[in-house]
């Protein structure tokens, strides 16, 4: 018994030092801040790349050209470049970096929210999360995306609560350059739109700010950049472009371009969609995160209404968009430190409602939060590679075996490019015939995600010798190199 007594005693002092003026919370942030550090970096040359980093390796590489209209996140990934050299590890280096200043960030921005105890529990969560760190330790944009999409909307809500034009502008001018790396941040008018309506229709009571002082600084996304898409729309023309163009003539990325590449290209099932987001916040985070939602919106929260919008939303939208345009789970991970402010009010609320001993159990449904994330922090470490195709340990391979005058094909000829340092064929665009009469050695690297006809043909003509699959609970990562030998004819010709 007074063991047990001892276990509250220590909870509720820590929920006090938390929530008061000492330097505890400081000191509990520096350690999660270390944690997330070791994460970010742990292996984080080891992993290869894949197709979208060394399109984005690539833009960054010519970033200092002034040709094009950067992101924040290229001129950081291309500067790193130029002082270190290309290299898996200097490429990420600037997003790992930004994932790890995002705790710190992040929990200030909490604390005036909800207090230190909240946002010590949020960023911790945000510190193992497997979905931050996959996108910490990848050459992307999404670590600077959210925490500016974060940081933006949160100050939107500040500027309506307080009436405060400053935090309005502020949150305007970051969602610009979260809007800027990409559009996925114009997420955000649904989600202000939508609270809107909400405090309009709903007892939530009056909000300050809700007035068109507050509101109009927040269109400054819309008119930045629908201006420079006018412009570009306008000395370009409509553009032609392929499903591997990303930008117009002047380097700039219309929405005209985005259309014609993504429209009508619809792949993934909503429900699979939704396991997918699901999973990769964690099952106990999401469902926790979505109960606490409701349990503030039902106590008349607008911090909560706010919250379960800025998830539900988004969401919701990106399942729609999934029926009509290509889709992907990816494109609402800028909305995962909002999940996690919502678990860790739900693990708060259950601490100060129970008494005594009961405490124990919201000690425990926080354990159950970790140990979800923490295991697949393990699996993606230990088994998946950075959950990710290997293509660097298929090419070592071709590398290591190839003799001089070998041909060597790719689904994706970048990535051969990268590891091998020579132009590399796309396999998909190999006739059969030229490639018997060419009586070459040829290396096949493929993630069999090519044509029929020629996975068909490389199967029937060709050797398997390695096979560098990666499991996951998802999706089985496949990748395998071929190997073709040129006839007996050819060798006796």
């Amino acid at each position: 018994m007074n063991n047990k007594n001892s276990q509250t005693t220590t909870l509720n002092q820590l929920m006090l030092h938390c929530q008061g003026r000492s330097i505890y919370p400081y000191l509990l942030l520096g350690i999660i801040t270390l944690l997330a550090a070791v994460l970010r970096f742990y292996k984080l040359g080891e992993w290869s790349l894949w197709i979208d980093e060394a399109f984005e390796l690539g833009r960054a590489q010519k970033v200092f050209e002034f040709n094009t209209v950067p992101s924040l996140t290229q001129i950081f990934i291309g500067a790193v470049i130029k002082l270190r050299g290309s290299s898996e590890w200097s490429a990420r280096l600037a997003p790992a970096i930004i994932g790890i200043l995002s705790i710190p960030i992040i929990f200030f921005l909490i604390r005036k929210l909800f207090g230190s105890l909240v946002g010590l529990l949020a960023v911790l969560l945000l510190a193992i999360s497997p979905w931050h760190i996959f996108w910490s330790q990848n050459v992307r944009f999404y670590t600077l995306l959210t925490l500016m999409y974060t940081l933006g909307l949160v100050l939107v809500f500040y500027a309506i609560e307080d009436n405060n034009f400053k935090y309005a502008l502020i949150a305007g001018i970051l969602l610009t350059f979260a809007v800027q790396e990409r559009m996925l941040a114009f997420f955000y008018i649904p989600v202000i739109i939508s609270y809107v309506i909400a405090l309009k229709l709903l007892p939530f009571g009056r909000a300050p700010g809700l007035n068109p002082k507050i509101l109009t600084p927040l269109l400054l996304p819309v008119l930045i950049y629908g201006g420079l898409d006018l412009y570009a729309f306008i000395k370009a023309g409509p553009i032609n472009v392929s499903r591997d163009q990303v930008a117009a003539p002047d380097g700039y990325a219309s929405i005209d371009v985005f259309l014609k590449q993504f429209l009508n290209d619809a792949r993934l099932n909503p429900l699979w969609m939704l396991t997918s987001i699901i999973n990769f916040i964690g099952v106990p985070v999401a469902c926790l995160s979505l109960f606490s939602g409701f349990y503030l919106t039902l106590k008349k929260s607008r911090k909560g209404l706010f919250l379960l919008i800025g998830v539900l939303v988004p969401l919701l939208a990106l399942l729609l968009f999934s029926l009509l345009i290509f889709s992907n789970d990816r494109y609402v991970f800028h909305t995962l430190p909002f999940w996690l402010i919502l678990g860790a009010v739900g693990i708060k609320e259950i601490a100060s409602q129970m008494k005594a001993n009961g405490k124990v159990l919201a000690l425990g449904i926080l354990a159950l939060l970790l140990a979800s994330s923490l295991l697949q922090d393990f699996q993606y470490f230990k088994y998946q590679r950075g959950y990710r195709h290997d293509w660097k340990g298929a090419f070592r391979l071709v590398q290591e075996k190839r003799a001089e005058g070998d041909l060597v094909a790719a689904t994706y000829p970048e990535l051969g490019l990268y590891y091998l340092g020579e132009n590399v064929p796309d396999s998909d665009n190999l006739n059969a015939e030229t490639v018997l009469s060419s009586c070459q050695r040829l290396w096949f690297v493929d993630g069999l995600w090519g044509p029929p006809q020629t996975l068909n043909w490389l199967r029937d003509n060709s050797a398997l010798v390695g096979v560098y699959d990666v499991q996951t609970p998802l999706r089985n990562l496949v990748m395998r190199v071929y190997f073709h030998e040129p006839t007996a004819l050819c060798n006796n010709t």
